[in-house]
């Protein structure tokens, strides 16, 4: 089944995804629509001129468009997949899924009341060198997991007006970087049962950098981090009781896995690819064509879950 996407957007991540669509096999792009008419048709020039709608209601109900990836700023993701789920439109959710758990609450809630399917685009959970690292947790080369560190940082320029900075739009480290940390831990170890967090505020009120300490009753941690004000590693390590698996630089992306236990260690290299974005879109596109309303992998069930984490997160700093 070839699935005809229409987009919602045309920035930065939209062009990385649709580079990444014809990788997936089963996907074609049909359409897109953005709030600036002229970035919408440069986008469409770049990647087989689909068809520039010129209102977002006309992507919804185009009538040659199966599913819509919501790829807009992080305050018309929730918005943006709603209007999708009101259309009858399949849709993949960029993350974060909402700016908090009442905004991810109404989408799942809609979602599952209209029987349509909806997931959150958490690119990370389907990238075969996650997928490699979770086999090898499951198949007890490393021993129980006892503690997962991670962090994700980079400099950004302080442009007020920038997304990164604006809490209109979402901004700060936590809801654009520290979700990848956050879903890391959350994947080895379940719901934390403790949250423990300190943030630095920047001059527009967001969170600058943040560190988040999580526990939980059985004895295992986590030390995470992100940061918009720094350069850092960009490392992921899953500590077992007998045994470590280091997600190279950059973790959240297709990268190396090094695994370290009592015979050694052994690198084990991503499989050639694009950015990684193919394999979000192509198990999407199985999903729907199993006429599957949620995703075996990602459930709205996890999305709710890494929303209502990143919400205690939130109210630690307060």
């Amino acid at each position: 089944m070839t699935i005809r996407w229409g987009i919602l957007g045309a920035g930065k991540i939209a062009s990385k995804w649709a580079a990444d669509l014809p990788l997936a096999g089963n996907a074609t792009l049909q359409a897109v629509w953005a709030r600036d008419s002229s970035k919408a048709g440069d986008f469409a020039s770049r990647f087989g001129n689909p068809e520039v709608c010129a209102t977002a209601d006309d992507l919804l109900h185009h009538p040659e468009v199966d599913a819509v990836y919501v790829a807009t700023p992080h305050m018309l993701h929730a918005p943006g997949a709603r209007a999708c789920l009101e259309a009858g439109k399949p849709v993949l959710v960029e993350k974060p899924f909402g700016l908090n758990r009442a905004e991810a609450d109404s989408i799942a809630l809609l979602a599952r009341s209209r029987g349509i399917l909806c997931m959150e685009a958490l690119w990370t959970r389907f990238l075969p060198s996650f997928q490699t690292a979770l086999d090898l947790v499951g198949s007890g080369r490393i021993g129980e997991v006892r503690n997962v560190v991670a962090d994700f940082g980079f400099v950004a320029p302080q442009d007020p007006s920038s997304r990164l900075w604006d809490p209109r739009s979402g901004g700060g480290s936590l809801l654009d970087i520290g979700i990848y940390p956050l879903f890391l831990a959350r994947s080895f170890l379940g719901n934390p049962d403790r949250v423990a967090s300190v943030c630095q505020r920047s001059t527009t009120g967001v969170d600058a950098s943040c560190r988040v300490d999580l526990a939980w009753l059985g004895g295992q941690s986590a030390s995470l981090h992100s940061t918009l004000v720094e350069s850092t590693p960009c490392m992921a390590v899953i500590e077992g009781e007998s045994g470590r698996i280091v997600l190279e630089r950059m973790f959240h992306i297709p990268t190396t896995v090094v695994v370290h236990d009592a015979n050694g260690s052994e690198r084990i290299p991503p499989p050639a690819g694009g950015h990684g974005y193919e394999h979000e879109i192509r198990h999407f596109g199985e999903c729907l064509g199993q006429g599957l309303r949620e995703s075996p992998l990602w459930s709205l069930s996890d999305s709710l879950d890494l929303s209502l984490l990143m919400d205690r997160v939130q109210e630690a700093w307060q």
